[in-house]
C-alpha cells in the first residue's frame, strides 16, 4: 500500500545484479565473459488520446545497446537486460497509429558502441513529437553514468542523453527520475551503447570499414580507436598504413604503461 515503492524496483536493480554476476564469472573465465549492456533511459508518456481513451506509451525505441561476447558484437539496440533480448521493439508506424506521437527519427547512433575486437551495440537516436498534453515518467540512470563495462580489453559503452523541447519553449534536460506534466513537446533520446570485448586494435579491419559504411563508427574513430586507416574517400582500407599505425598505437600504449 502507499507509500511503499511499486515501480522502478525490479528492472534496473536486476541489471546491476546480472552485471555483478557476469563480472565475477568473467574474472574466473575471461574467455566466456560478457561485456555490460547499456542501461536504458527511455521514458513513458500517458495521455488522453484522440479517441478519448487514456494510453501509456513506452518509448522503447530509445533503448540502449547490448554488450559484446567473444565472436559476436553486441545487439545494436535491445530492451532491458532482464529480458535477455526477448523484448521486441515496435516500429515507428505502429507507434504512430496507437499513440498521439509522430516519430521524427529512429536510427542507430554513431560512435556510441564500446570499442573492442567485438564491439558493443551502438544504441540509438530517437526523436518523437508528443502531440498532446501528457504525463511523462522518467527512469534514466544512463544519463548519469556509463554502466556498460568492457571486458578483456574492450571499452566501456557511452552514456545517454534525454531532452524535452516544448512546442513553444526552450530545450531542457529531462530529470533522471520523476513524473511531470508536459505540454506538446519533442522528446529526444540518444541511448547508450554496449561494452566491447577484446582489444579494439584486434578488430578485423573489414568489419571496421563496414561499420564506417553503416555510420556506426566515424572515420576518426576508425583511425584513432581501431587503428584502421582509410583512403582519402573513406571507402577502402589502406592496409600498409593500417599495419604501421596499429603498431605505433600499441607501442605508445606500452610506453605509457611502463613509463
Amino acid at each position: 500500500k502507499p507509500p511503499a515503492p511499486m515501480t522502478m524496483c525490479t528492472v534496473f536493480p536486476a541489471q546491476q545484479i546480472i552485471h555483478a554476476i557476469w563480472e565475477a564469472l568473467g574474472t574466473a573465465d575471461p574467455s566466456r565473459a560478457c561485456a555490460g549492456w547499456g542501461m536504458n533511459a527511455y521514458p513513458l508518456s500517458s495521455a488522453v488520446g484522440y479517441d478519448g481513451r487514456v494510453s501509456t506509451m513506452y518509448h522503447w525505441a530509445g533503448a540502449s545497446g547490448g554488450g559484446a561476447v567473444d565472436g559476436r558484437d553486441g545487439f545494436p539496440q535491445v530492451g532491458p537486460l532482464c529480458a535477455f533480448g526477448a523484448l521486441i521493439l515496435p516500429n515507428a508506424e505502429m507507434s504512430e497509429q496507437l499513440y498521439p506521437v509522430r516519430v521524427r527519427r529512429q536510427e542507430l547512433r554513431m560512435d556510441g558502441a564500446g570499442a573492442g575486437k567485438f564491439r558493443g551495440g551502438s544504441g540509438a537516436h530517437y526523436v518523437a513529437d508528443i502531440m498532446l498534453p501528457s504525463e511523462i515518467a522518467f527512469r534514466a540512470e544512463a544519463v548519469k553514468k556509463a554502466w556498460a563495462y568492457g571486458t578483456n580489453g574492450g571499452d566501456i559503452g557511452t552514456t545517454s542523453t534525454v531532452t524535452l523541447t516544448p512546442a513553444d519553449g526552450e530545450t531542457y534536460d529531462a530529470p533522471t527520475y520523476g513524473v511531470i506534466d508536459i505540454e506538446p513537446s519533442r522528446l529526444d533520446v540518444i541511448s547508450g551503447g554496449g561494452g566491447g570485448w577484446g582489444d579494439p586494435l584486434d578488430r578485423d579491419p573489414e568489419w571496421v570499414l563496414r561499420d564506417v559504411f553503416d555510420e556506426i563508427i566515424s572515420v576518426g574513430s576508425a583511425r584513432d580507436t581501431y587503428g584502421v586507416v582509410l583512403d582519402a574517400a573513406g571507402t577502402a582500407i589502406d592496409a600498409g598504413r593500417t599495419e604501421d599505425w596499429r603498431r605505433a598505437l600499441r607501442d605508445a600504449r606500452q610506453e605509457e604503461f611502463t613509463g
